[in-house]
């Protein structure tokens, strides 16, 4: 007597949508890697540009800070010389560099930092033949010129000084440059008022 044949179900079924699915090829994965590379590298750029214009502000406010130092201390001295030996804001140069001895306004007249000083120095520390100019500020550079006019009329606040022996207004302009190459720029006027009038 025969046994009746079995059924045996397969435990493997395809489907004819396995056939149909793919992976992915060389081709797509490399140009998905160089699309995200491309985009990564913008994005770096991006935040490095926004890294450098973080510090422009600080740079620039120790520029500003500098200026005002400077101008400060150029505004302070006397607009003519002090021993009344001229009348004229503008007589003579420094005889030398030492801003300690610097007496009036127009002594700072073509001043710069790197020639003057070797660098930038604190009023207080200019009569100290031993200062050193500050290393962190090595890359500012002062200049400061100091115009009674020169032949064209300097007019502030309704005073004016056309450039005479006799001037009545001073103006001064500091120019600091800053490491990353931008200048700053600060202008002020210094009236004169002597007693007795010298003019």
């Amino acid at each position: 007597m025969t046994k009746p044949a079995m059924c045996v179900k397969s435990r493997w079924t395809f489907s004819p949508t396995v056939n149909s699915q793919r992976g992915v090829t060389l081709i797509e994965l490399i140009i998905a890697i160089v699309v995200l590379s491309i985009a990564v590298v913008g994005i770096l750029n991006a935040l490095g540009g926004n890294a450098l214009r973080n510090v422009d502000p600080q740079i620039r406010l120790q520029a500003l800070a500098i200026a005002e130092s400077y101008l400060d201390e150029a505004l302070s001295k006397s607009f003519f010389p002090p021993d009344a030996s001229s009348t004229d804001a503008c007589a003579a140069p420094p005889v030398n560099s030492n801003r300690a001895s610097w007496q009036k306004i127009c002594d700072y007249n073509g001043y710069n930092s790197t020639t003057d000083d070797g660098g930038i120095l604190i009023a207080a520390d200019t009569d100290d033949p031993g200062a050193t100019p500050f290393a962190e500020l090595a890359g500012y550079v002062v200049n400061i010129s100091v115009s009674a006019g020169d032949g064209t009329a300097i007019s502030f606040g309704g005073i004016t000084s056309t450039g005479s022996d006799c001037a009545t207004l001073l103006r001064v302009q500091v120019n600091v440059s800053d490491p990353l190459g931008s200048t700053t720029q600060l202008v002020g006027y210094r009236a004169g008022y002597p007693e007795p009038e010298p003019c």
